[in-house]
């Protein structure tokens, strides 16, 4: 990783350069992500602050510039309380190949061992480097899901993915 780069977990004071960058991830990379551009930019500020509350949401830093980030969502049904989701995974173009992404996985895998027992992400099927990226962290397809999302008249498969703990 580069020595520069601090990971830490965002917190309210955050919502403003969190929201920044992942409206600029929905802009960049709008095949990875279930939703758009168009629905985030129109939310009100609380709606990124109650991601941050809400779930565990570790971003990495160069300097005061957050440049990536990963949300860990647990599942609130009590017979679900034992696994979580992963999404919001992004590192910004300038970053990417240093080693950030997988640091921000290794240390939300470390957090999420003190509170479930599986992670789960779903990988878009036209991404084989992300999938290739989440093996190498341990994590194992379960599942295909044909046209999972349908943007633009286009539909695109995910695989979906499993870490235990």
């Amino acid at each position: 990783m580069t020595p520069f780069i601090t990971l830490r977990r965002l917190g309210p004071e955050d919502v403003a350069c969190f929201r920044e960058v992942r409206l600029r991830a929905l802009q960049e990379f709008p095949e990875h992500y279930a939703s758009s551009y168009e629905e985030e930019v129109a939310m009100p500020p609380s709606f990124h602050a109650d991601v941050l509350s809400q779930h565990y949401v570790l971003g990495a830093f160069d300097g005061n510039a957050l440049i990536g980030t990963v949300v860990m969502r647990r599942y609130s049904f009590l017979h679900f309380h034992h696994k979580a989701t992963l999404s919001a995974v992004y590192v910004a173009p300038a970053y990417q190949g240093k080693g950030i992404g997988k640091q921000l996985l290794q240390t939300v895998l470390v957090h999420a061992q003190t509170e479930v027992e599986q992670i789960i992400i779903a990988v878009g099927a036209n991404n084989p480097s992300g999938v290739r990226f989440y093996e190498s962290l341990g994590f194992t397809r379960y599942g295909y899901e044909p046209r999972a999302m349908k943007r633009s008249g286009e539909y695109f498969d995910d695989i979906w993915m499993i870490r235990q703990l």
